[in-house]
């Protein structure tokens, strides 16, 4: 146990905002399935959710009472979402340290494991949606729509098509952007804020706008160059607090980012310790369709979300026949170094896979040399070409 507390002696009592992650992504995904664990839990840890099934109506014969109705096939499906992670933070404090170095125990100890475990639970559901398999015609790549952006608006109409043709309910999609997205769309000329009110305060902050009708909500926790438009109910979690144990220990229940949460405080008197533990138990599944109602032992497929990734654009570069100076390209909104006009196409390449953001040696295609180059990217490019000496000046077109 080694904590790092500083007296309050030492630092100003207001303290500095923590550098800390909005927690949204608990608050977008469907957590239905958590009513079932009320009572004892199910067989197994896990509960079916059913999916309702279809049928088809049928015309009678008018006039005409001869022939017997016919009966239609009903057919229900069901998810199971089962309980099996218990993410939990657990703090010691000596009687040193409780007695002489904390002024406030809810913001220096409190607040910190709560968060640790709102945000544990948040990367499990990050991984779930990034780890999701999506179906060919759910992926949609977003094309450029000239060497300055990317059509997102477009994007979002083909996800948003994608699932009209589910039948997914308009109301509860959303459009998950990471952050090198969000910098893209709010720079977009497309983009318009709308109004947020109405929004819990964690999610009024990520909810940067919307686009297609759907709120455009920003999260830490994907790739910063990955997004995602789905219905709340594509992903299904379940939270349940553990009981309070039945020793002499004190035990409380709430919730943080709209997870349920249980608080233990006990003493270790072997080590003088004062314990705070936060923990919680949970679980997330994959919401799949049937592919075809009418067959019990259909096969299964995510039909309620889609997967956007950012098209590979090819751009031409030309510096116009300059005799000297430097130019800069673009990438997805940053910016390389000074390259000289007649820069090798290896050292173009190098400055853009250096612009750490996300993008390797794989994803980048320079060729061409002497000033006229044709380079492919996953986003957008653009270019300045202010400190070129002669020729005609810095053009970035796309091909």
């Amino acid at each position: 146990m080694t904590n790092t507390i500083l007296k309050a002696a030492q630092i100003v009592q207001a303290g500095l905002v923590v550098l800390e992650r909005d927690v949204v992504l608990p608050g977008i995904v469907e957590s239905s399935a958590s009513q079932h664990f009320s009572g004892r839990s199910p067989a197994n840890d896990t509960v079916s959710i059913r999916i309702n099934g279809r049928t088809v109506a049928k015309d009678y014969a008018w006039r005409d009472h001869t022939a017997a109705i016919e009966n239609s096939d009903l057919n229900e499906f069901k998810v199971d979402v089962k309980l099996d992670t218990h993410p939990y933070n657990a703090i010691g404090l000596s009687d040193e340290e409780l007695s002489l170095d904390i002024y406030d125990f809810t913001e220096q100890v409190v607040t910190p494991q709560t968060r640790a475990v709102a945000e544990r639970i948040e990367d499990k559901i990050s991984a779930k949606i990034k780890g999701a398999t999506y179906p060919s015609g759910s992926n949609i790549s977003i094309s450029t729509d000239g060497a300055s952006g990317l059509d997102f608006h477009a994007g979002a109409v083909d996800a948003r098509k994608v699932l009209n043709d589910y039948h997914v309910p308009q109301q509860g999609r959303v459009f998950l952007v990471g952050t090198g997205i969000e910098a893209m769309i709010l720079k977009s000329d497309q983009f318009r804020k709308f109004d947020q009110s109405g929004d819990s305060n964690a999610l009024r902050s990520a909810t940067i706008g919307n686009i297609a009708g759907m709120p455009v909500i920003v999260s830490h926790s994907i790739g910063a160059y990955e997004s995602y438009v789905f219905h709340r109910s594509a992903f299904q979690t379940v939270y349940r607090v553990p009981a309070s144990p039945l020793g002499g220990v004190d035990s409380a229940s709430g919730s943080y980012a709209g997870i349920a949460l249980r608080w233990l405080r006990d003493y270790d008197s072997s080590h003088l310790v004062n314990r705070s533990i936060f923990d919680t138990f949970f679980g997330i599944s994959v919401v799949e369709d049937p592919d075809d109602y009418t067959d019990p032992d259909s096969t299964f497929s995510l039909k309620r979300a889609v997967k956007i990734v950012l098209g590979t654009n090819a751009f031409t570069v030309d510096v116009g026949g300059a005799t000297g100076g430097t130019f800069t390209l673009t990438f997805n909104g940053r910016t390389t170094g000074a390259l000289n006009y007649n820069a090798t196409a290896a050292t173009i390449k190098t400055a853009l896979v250096g612009l750490d953001d996300g993008f390797g040696a794989d994803d980048i295609t320079v060729t061409g040399s002497a000033g006229e180059y044709t380079i492919a990217v996953p986003g957008a490019l653009s270019g300045s070409g202010a400190s070129l000496t002669g020729g005609t000046g810095l053009t970035v077109t796309a091909v």
